[in-house]
């Protein structure tokens, strides 16, 4: 599977299955954010109501932004895709979300790219590994 290697700020990167970049932009539009700001991010910081959309534009920090430009709200469609979520979810029992993103490239390399078939081979060195 191709990666594209994403700058997460001065001297970090992130790597992204290629496939599931959207739109980098910082203003992208995703059906959860325009539910939760109507599409216009910038305009709507103000309110009371507090999404997830509205709090990576205050202070959650370049890692949120990433993940929410790139990955939140948008569809996922392979089961690659699913898999890596899944994992990512799994080993956030406990941990702030913040944390999984900051180690999501060590997930990522450590679950083989997210490929399912591949971890289905993994023997009992590798789960080891991962324990």
């Amino acid at each position: 599977m191709a990666v594209h290697s994403l700058s997460a700020g001065p001297g970090e990167g992130l790597l992204v299955p290629a496939g599931i970049v959207h739109d980098l932009s910082p203003f992208s539009s995703h059906p959860a954010c325009e539910e939760a700001c109507g599409g216009n991010r910038a305009s709507n910081l103000r309110s009371t109501s507090l999404s997830y959309c509205k709090l990576v534009r205050q202070n959650l920090g370049e890692q949120h932004r990433l993940y929410h430009d790139t990955e939140y709200g948008f569809p996922l469609t392979t089961d690659s895709e699913l898999f890596g979520r899944l994992v990512l979810e799994i080993n956030q029992a406990g941990l702030s979300w913040t944390t999984i993103l900051n180690k999501k490239d060590n997930f990522y390399r450590a679950y083989a790219g997210f490929e399912i078939d591949r971890v289905a081979r993994f023997n009992d060195r590798d789960r080891a590994r991962l324990m």
